[in-house]
């Protein structure tokens, strides 16, 4: 298999995504107390917490489940490489780097280590944000292609 222009722009984002998500989380569980909140604004803090299900707490302690959910969201993006040119090759390899970075927590720990805090939304991590933006941005770049 060849390797174009346009995937090497997918790995380099999903491997850049994966490399911030796990080296961030690496240096919350080692400096931050679980439970422990460090306020760095009056809007934001870094509070280390944990989180057994999928955005928003949804299908708590179904660990396994959201695995093989991840790993199939993997594999389909991984299948359709191909497809996604230019930009949209760095806005789904943003989307791959964070299903895999929360991927790792799920099967390393049974469970995703969460630490941005906005105190207005539930408590998130980087993997989370490239997934969300990722997939907001490729959205709206498809839309704008039509």
């Amino acid at each position: 298999m060849k390797i174009d222009n346009d995937s090497k722009k997918f790995f380099i984002a999903a491997i850049i995504v994966i490399a911030l998500d796990l080296f961030s989380k690496i240096l919350v569980r080692n400096f931050i107390a679980l439970g422990q909140e460090i306020r760095i604004f009056g809007i934001f803090s870094l509070t280390h917490t944990t989180n057994t299900g999928a955005g928003f707490s949804i299908l708590q302690g179904y660990n396994a489940v959201l695995i093989w959910v991840a790993v199939m969201a993997m594999g389909a993006l991984a299948y359709y490489i191909n497809e996604f040119k230019g930009k949209s090759a760095v806005w789904i390899g943003m989307a791959f780097g964070g299903i895999a970075g929360n991927l790792v927590d799920r099967i390393a720990f049974g469970r995703v280590t969460d630490f941005l805090d906005f105190h207005y939304w539930p408590v998130f991590n980087i993997a989370d944000s490239a997934l969300v933006l990722g997939v907001i941005f490729y959205a709206w770049q498809t839309m704008r292609e039509k």
